[in-house]
């Protein structure tokens, strides 16, 4: 299964990624994990390990974080 953390993530985010996904207790096509914190240096550890990241205007997508990002195994 594809893993997400979701940065910057309201709840009005949540429930509507989820909608679209389906829920987690029936299978949705994305394990999400939703942090309400800004992608920056100080919360991209929050991300380690999974797959992707969904990040919105407000997030630092500098290639730091984005180095960060790939040496925790972020594709």
């Amino acid at each position: 299964m594809t893993t997400m953390a979701m940065f910057s993530a309201k709840p009005y985010d949540q429930r509507s990624f989820d909608a679209a996904n389906g829920e987690r207790s029936n299978g949705g096509a994305i394990e999400i994990h939703y942090h309400e914190a800004r992608l920056n240096r100080s919360t991209v550890g929050y991300a380690a390990g999974v797959d992707v990241v969904c990040a919105f205007v407000n997030d630092d997508l500098s290639a730091d974080v984005l180095e960060l990002l790939a040496a925790s195994g972020t594709t």
